[in-house]
């Protein structure tokens, strides 16, 4: 039998869980992903352990965080003067704002706490600093060609 190999293109379903075991994605109701290896699509330690599974294969898979969104990068909290964020009306803990960069580009932070006149803003991605589960299930693999 055809076992994935990097750069096939497999189909499948995932279901994605959190530490704490809730579950954070899932392609169950929403139907099967197509994804090639190699791509940089799914986070490395996924990938790396899709690799050898065969067709019809299903596997529960644990990727320690540094292997998924990686750890909390202390240097991506910061504080920010209330009067710098002025477009932004009732600020709450938990919200998502998007600021602009001095590259025009633009950068997602989530507000993680409120001071008198200071935001603390976190642009760490949502799953920075967890052990992530997955279960897959290969449903087709469409060798690299």
């Amino acid at each position: 039998m055809t076992k994935v190999k990097k750069g096939d293109t497999l189909l499948m379903h995932y279901t994605g869980y959190r530490s704490d075991e809730t579950i954070f994605d899932s392609t169950v109701a929403r139907g099967p992903i197509r994804v090639q290896l190699g791509k940089e699509l799914l986070i490395p330690g996924l990938e790396k352990a899709l690799i050898g599974m065969e067709q019809g294969a299903i596997k529960r898979i644990e990727v320690e965080a540094k292997d998924a969104y990686g750890e909390v990068n202390p240097d991506l909290i910061i504080k920010v003067d209330i009067d710098e964020l002025l477009e932004y009306t009732d600020l709450t803990v938990g919200q998502t704002i998007v600021l602009s960069q001095d590259d025009d580009s633009y950068i997602e932070l989530v507000v993680i706490g409120i001071e008198e006149d200071v935001v603390l803003l976190d642009g760490n991605h949502e799953l920075a600093g967890e052990k992530l589960t997955f279960n897959v299930e290969i449903l087709e693999i469409e060798p690299k060609k």
